[in-house]
């Protein structure tokens, strides 16, 4: 579920809404260059790293007690078919998530996608 609501703002984050009409008809200048214009074709992106990167680390953070049972559930039903599969995914859960827990709360947005700024 978590997955899903990650990639949905993620989604979301992406999406261009229409311009404006007055901005269409000239009446009205636009908020922010057109980043797709940039010479690297990386501006857009910026902000959308630093945003995602914010959001997971504070859904980490904030999730930290419950983080391995919702993985254990996705295990389940993921490999539901495959017992052998299932105990594989929940073991590296209870090996991996102090790791990507320890790795979240360290990171810095800015940093971490400072090739896209």
């Amino acid at each position: 579920m978590r997955f899903f609501v990650f990639c949905t703002l993620f989604v979301i984050t992406f999406a261009v809404p229409a311009k404006d009409k007055l901005t269409q008809h000239g009446l009205a200048k636009p908020l922010k260059a057109d980043c797709s214009l940039t010479a690297n074709k990386l501006g857009c992106a910026c902000p959308v790293c630093e945003f995602t990167v914010k959001m997971v680390k504070e859904m980490v953070i904030d999730h930290e007690p419950s983080e391995e049972g919702v993985l254990d559930k996705v295990c389940r039903r993921v490999f539901s078919y495959d017992k052998r599969r299932e105990a594989l995914c929940e073991e590296i859960v209870k090996q991996e998530l102090p790791e990507i827990i320890k790795y979240a709360k360290s990171i810095n947005p800015i940093q971490a996608c400072k090739k896209f700024c």
